[in-house]
């Protein structure tokens, strides 16, 4: 479900290091880097909190045209390994087109789409008391948070396949 963890995120975005501390963040950063290292992962380009309104907005039409998957991945790294800010329409218009989308119908559609898009992830948001991203939620009953959290999903997933 698409959900916005800081809304209020200017257009231009945000320095990760003036919001979180220089070397809190660079630590952060450098312990997502070897996590990510695992799974050929690249966190080289983040630098900057995006406004990801217009990128959410930009993945559901994608889902929508069966192109979900390489919208995704143009969008994970044009903003993670590139450092691209997601949350400028040109940006989103590149990264739909290499996606297999059409730019104008893009354009058109995330001008005229409205926030009642995300009232279904806001409702589950609010049920869920999420505050972090990624929340995972289990069979309806099983709630975890955070992506160094693969054990406890893995529990949770193979509590509700014994049932």
């Amino acid at each position: 479900m698409p959900f916005e963890l800081h809304p209020g995120t200017p257009e231009e975005g945000i320095l990760l290091a003036e919001r979180f501390g220089a070397d809190p963040f660079r630590e952060r950063l450098e312990d997502l880097k070897k996590r990510g290292r695992h799974w050929n992962l690249l966190y080289e380009g983040l630098e900057r909190m995006a406004n990801s309104h217009m990128a959410l907005l930009a993945e559901l039409y994608a889902a929508r045209r069966q192109c979900g998957e390489a919208f995704r991945t143009e969008v994970y790294q044009a903003y993670f390994e590139k450092g691209l800010n997601i949350g400028r329409l040109e940006v989103l218009l590149q990264i739909g087109e290499k996606a297999g989308l059409d730019r104008q119908r893009l354009q058109a559609y995330l001008q005229e789409a409205g926030d009642e898009l995300f009232e279904p992830g806001q409702k589950l948001a609010e049920k869920w008391a999420v505050n972090g991203v990624p929340t995972f939620v289990v069979d309806d009953r099983f709630k975890v948070v955070g992506s160094d959290q693969g054990n406890a999903l893995r529990q949770a997933i193979e509590k509700v396949l014994k049932e």
